[in-house]
């Protein structure tokens, strides 16, 4: 016998706090849920269902916090949570997040910086779908398969909600995305046949907004070259590149084909240096913010006379920083990142090391004595555990962690504390308005034998 499905319930609840990935609150038995479109100060009805999660039937008492969206797509594409929320509470919200996750800390949690909440995103990846989200049922009970091209639904990636504007893309993204809601791009790729020709447009601006088509190898030159000649019109076009993905899995990468018009990559600037970033690399999404994340891993290197920029990509911080230090050595797998930052350095008459290999082998070749300072950026899922066990055996000054997911560097913060190093320092930056993340740097010093 198959075991029985948990009945749901119903449930009356006062949503009185944000986690990292939504607002939640408790019922008076004190069992704590989740559910997505609330507020905090909201008194809900939900439905209860699995792992802490909730669905919002209806709200019964509206929060005295509670603003008008800015965007017409709030809560029904995936985007964003918290535009309902004002911004300034918003960060009072994460910064008792982050206190909550580090409650055992007994260094300092600097305040939390951040810039403008809207029009901040300088890179947008928009999908295409055959089938489109209606928030009405019975409007997708009677609806037909077509072509079309916007964001996937929360949790809900076999459909599209249409995009017409932005209110977190950059004002050029914005303009992009607007005209290309007109052009009616078909046939839109098929994720369960896995046919058709559009599969994904990403925009992102740097020095000018550049525009990638991804298509399937069934797109022809005339299709694409159609779309960039309207794209033209668009007055911060830096370049239209063709990429051809025919792969099964729904990500926005492919093989470049083609640079139709324009320039193939982007220029950032980050503290005054000139940055050129392949179409496809790594940098912030959003601009103010970077300049905030830099001063905050600029005051935690600040007694260091050389950064050690592990996992550098483009060099784009070790450049950045680059007045700060004597010495800055960068290290990264990539060899193509690597001759882009010794590029990039060169541009901005910066002086440095970059070596191409793996960080384990190739820190061996490099002084991490007195006045030193590691620099660790991990992706979103932190440090693989052979990583942080290593780095925990390391000795230098200073350690500097930084992470776009603080559940990471709590993590991590464990293994590198089970070595000889000890978190002093703290600091959070609101990058991502209108969501629940939060960027953090931590600082640790290197204390031999527990000093």
């Amino acid at each position: 016998m198959g075991s029985r499905r948990r009945k749901r319930k119903l449930a009356t609840i006062t949503m009185d706090r944000l986690e990292f990935k939504g607002i939640s609150g408790t019922t008076e038995s004190g069992v704590r849920w989740m559910a997505k479109g609330s507020c905090v100060g909201d008194v809900v009805h939900v439905q209860t269902g699995r792992k802490g999660k909730a669905s919002l039937l209806e709200v019964l008492e509206k929060s005295p916090l509670r603003v008008a969206a800015k965007c017409p797509h709030f809560l029904t594409c995936g985007g964003c949570q918290l535009q309902h929320t004002p911004l300034e509470r918003q960060r009072t919200q994460k910064a008792n997040m982050i206190q909550r996750l580090f409650s055992d800390f007994e260094g300092t949690i600097h305040p939390m910086l951040g810039a403008e909440g809207y029009y901040y995103r300088n890179k947008m990846e928009l999908s295409f779908g055959t089938r489109r989200f209606y928030r009405d049922p019975t409007e997708a009970s009677s609806a037909s398969d077509g072509s079309y091209l916007g964001m996937h639904p929360w949790k809900w990636y076999s459909k599209i909600v249409p995009l017409t504007e932005c209110a977190l893309a950059h004002p050029s993204i914005d303009k992009a995305i607007q005209l290309l809601s007109t052009l009616k791009l078909e046939p839109a790729w098929h994720t369960y046949s896995h046919t058709g020709t559009w599969r994904h447009i990403v925009l992102r601006h740097g020095g000018g907004l550049l525009i990638n088509l991804i298509t399937s190898s069934e797109a022809s030159r005339e299709q694409v070259e159609e779309v960039c000649t309207q794209l033209q019109t668009l007055p911060d076009l830096r370049g239209v590149l063709w990429t051809i993905n025919d792969g099964v899995a729904e990500v926005a990468t492919g093989d470049l084909k083609e640079v139709l018009y324009g320039e193939s990559t982007l220029e950032v600037v980050l503290n005054g240096k000139v940055l050129e970033i392949p179409h496809d690399g790594f940098s912030q999404v959003n601009d103010v913010g970077a300049e905030l994340l830099l001063e905050c891993i600029a005051a935690a290197t600040a007694d260091s006379s050389r950064l050690l920029d592990l996992y550098c990509g483009s060099g784009a911080i070790g450049i950045a920083l680059s007045d700060h230090f004597t010495d800055i050595i960068g290290i990264e797998i990539q060899p193509d990142a690597i001759e882009r930052a010794k590029q990039n350095a060169l541009q901005n008459s910066v002086s440095g090391t970059w070596i191409a290999g793996k960080v384990e082998e190739c820190l061996e070749q490099v002084e991490t004595g007195a006045g030193s300072t590691i620099l660790l950026d991990p992706p979103r899922e932190g440090l693989h555990p052979k990583a942080a066990t290593f780095f925990a055996q390391q000795h230098a000054d200073g350690l500097v962690y930084v992470a776009c997911n603080p559940k990471s560097l709590q993590r991590d913060q464990v293994i590198l504390e089970a070595g000889n190093w000890k978190m002093t320092d703290l600091w959070m930056v609101d990058m991502f308005p209108q969501t629940p993340h939060v960027e953090c740097v931590g600082k640790f010093v290197y204390q031999p034998n527990g000093s």
